[in-house]
């Protein structure tokens, strides 16, 4: 009869020793469940964040914890953590579009190129009533007279172009 080695017990590469530090990076991102990467970022942009251990690639898992923890880190690339966050980011969406969709169907919101469309109409037909009194209507008025007569005339159209505007701009807000 042949006799068959025993294999030896698989150990986990990734679980923490007695002292609560992993093998490596890649380890200590697998335990935070977030990249690898994450992790060298953090250590870049917090001084603070924990060494490794004195071997150069040992990582000391409680600390990195309650240093995610502390920082309000734990992103994995740019995934939220936690279904929970899930789907509390979901539901605040959700609302945020359903009272969009409400305050649009009553009519107290318009689309953004209604609204460009109506602001380009405004902007041309203001330019053409400003050249029409500027160019045609001034030179005739102000022909003759003096500094403080021209600025009568002038105060007296600036008012009437005033009501024009503020008239057509009602108009195409009641449209």
């Amino acid at each position: 009869m042949k006799r068959s080695k025993k294999q030896p017990e698989p150990v986990d590469d990734d679980a923490p020793d007695k002292d609560g530090w992993v093998r490596s990076s890649q380890a200590l991102a697998r335990h935070l469940d977030v990249h690898r990467n994450s992790i060298t970022g953090w250590r870049k942009q917090f001084p603070d964040a924990p060494a490794r251990h004195l071997d150069g690639r040992k990582e000391n898992l409680p600390a990195w914890k309650e240093f995610v923890q502390r920082n309000g880190l734990g992103r994995k690339g740019d995934e939220v953590q936690g279904i929970e966050e899930l789907r509390r980011l979901k539901m605040e969406k959700e609302t945020k579009l359903l009272e969009l969709k409400i305050a649009k169907e009553e009519g107290r919101t318009r689309d953004v190129e209604d609204v460009k469309a109506l602001l380009m109409k405004i902007a041309s037909r203001q330019k053409r009533v400003l050249h029409q009194v500027l160019v045609n209507e001034l030179s005739g008025r102000v022909t003759g007279k003096s500094a403080a007569e021209i600025r009568v005339v002038g105060k007296k159209l600036f008012n009437q172009l005033c009501v024009v505007f503020s008239d057509e701009q009602a108009g195409f807000l009641d449209a």
